[in-house]
């Protein structure tokens, strides 16, 4: 069977796509298309699919995401970005829309050809709503939160954040772990960040965040993704490290978060606003099975 793709990147993050609303999509294991096309080597390569769907509400498209081990995803803020750009570019929506994910409704909009903006809402920071078996550290105005608390990783004991952005995070500031290596580039991200999301503490694993903070205005991070291993970004981990940077008083918004893939803006005021850019990369075709 062939299938045609488009492969989209956003700051690096990069997602195959699959268009369900011109055409309705075959009934595949698209977990097991994940798991074949995702790979660097033997597949076309990317960090995972996502599928184009009609929404199950009236007017609304609906995001279908794949990681790159095939288990599902709930959210992608840079997917999302993607998604709403190449929707508007085929003619499907307005620059306004809403996409249905499994973590909810979203609301998107398309900023410019290659330029996104969407809202996620407010940070989940009670430890059930991550979810997350640590326990609840401080009291904030959004309620209980789990910032710095301790949990041991190959170790040593490691002051952690934990929220949810639609998806559950762990957050690791290096300004809050002096004996580990002040530059982000010399952290063992394949060991460590597996290990701070670790099943014991995350019953639905974690993306894994280790942020550096360069000033109130900026950080630089880099992120471990469940079902993806490292990338080159993560939207949803980028809003999910500047809101930790807020609430612990490392930052104020709005904050520029630099990944290796680029630059994103996140803003937090009434809700957390994820800026940032996607864009096309070339579109193909593929004889399923491979």
């Amino acid at each position: 069977m062939e299938l045609s793709f488009t492969k989209m990147e956003a700051t690096g993050n990069d997602y195959l796509f699959f268009d369900g609303l011109e055409k309705e999509l075959p009934p595949l294991p698209w977990d097991e298309v994940a798991r074949s096309l995702s790979h660097r080597h033997f597949g076309v390569g990317s960090d995972g699919i996502i599928l184009m769907r009609p929404g199950h509400k009236p007017g609304l498209l609906r995001m279908e995401m794949y990681n790159a081990d095939g288990s599902r995803g709930k959210i992608c803020g840079n997917g999302l970005r993607s998604f709403a750009l190449l929707a508007h570019q085929r003619g499907y929506t307005q620059e306004h829309l809403v996409v249905e994910t499994d973590a909810g409704d979203v609301k998107v909009e398309v900023l410019a050809p290659e330029e996104a903006a969407v809202h996620l809402g407010q940070p989940r920071l009670d430890p059930a709503s991550v979810p997350t078996l640590l326990p609840a550290t401080r009291q904030t105005a959004l309620g209980p939160a789990v910032l710095q608390a301790p949990l041991e990783v190959l170790g040593e004991i490691l002051p952690v954040s934990s929220l949810s952005m639609g998806n559950p995070h762990v957050v690791l500031f290096l300004e809050d772990a002096p004996h580990l290596p002040s530059r982000l580039e010399d952290i063992p991200l394949s060991l460590l960040g597996p290990a701070l999301a670790a099943e014991t503490f995350f019953p639905e694993g974690a993306n894994a965040e280790v942020v550096k903070v360069l000033s109130p205005e900026k950080i630089r991070l880099r992120v471990w993704e469940r079902g993806s291993g490292e990338t080159l970004s993560c939207g949803s981990g980028a809003a999910a490290a500047a809101a930790a940077a807020i609430l612990l008083g490392h930052g104020r918004s709005p904050v520029a978060v630099e990944v290796p893939g680029g630059l994103l803006e996140v803003i937090w005021d009434d809700e957390v606003i994820l800026r940032g850019p996607a864009r096309e990369v070339f579109q193909g075709k593929v004889n399923w099975p491979l």
